[in-house]
């Protein structure tokens, strides 16, 4: 069987065609990366964000005064909460010399160390009261909306009392 043989002309617009598919592979990535172009799973991705970011907004258990309201539950104590606000802060904020970015396992492995949602209350009045910072807002403006979902994943895997 005899392979056909390719042409100058030919050649060229086979290779016009090749550069048009790189091209255009390359825009792609270029518009999904920087968000202007989404797909399905794009899209329900970032409204689960949206709608963790709003519960993360308006949780009441990020009120410091809230566990002063609630019947008895297993306290993690003013000792902790404050070993756990320090964490917290120095994986937001780092230590004296800053940090350049959030360390964000940091956060998730102090939160999963918590007994209930009223623990919340504890843990923001320790950041509060050690850093005169309100912790929902530190984590707020500090994390993305990739990782609030995660953080309200470990908020909702947390009984609500007990």
């Amino acid at each position: 069987m005899k392979v056909p043989e390719l042409k100058t002309g030919q050649m060229v617009t086979i290779a016009y065609i090749l550069a048009i598919i790189i091209v255009l592979y390359i825009v792609y990535k270029v518009l999904n990366a920087v968000g202007l172009l989404q797909t399905g799973a794009d899209k329900r991705k970032r409204a689960e964000e949206k709608v963790a970011i709003n519960m993360l907004s308006s949780d009441e258990y990020f009120d410091p005064e809230f566990y002063k309201t609630e019947k008895p539950f297993k306290q993690i104590g003013s000792t902790l909460a404050s070993d756990y606000a320090g964490t917290i802060h120095y994986a937001i904020y780092g230590g004296m010399l800053g940090r350049f970015n959030t360390d964000y396992n940091l956060i998730f492995t102090t939160m999963n160390k918590l007994y209930n949602k009223c623990n919340i209350s504890e843990l923001a009045e320790a950041f509060l009261q050690k850093y005169n910072l309100f912790l929902q807002n530190s984590l707020l403006n500090n994390l993305n909306g990739e990782h609030i979902a995660d953080l309200m994943n470990i908020i909702n895997a947390l009984s609500d009392k007990n």
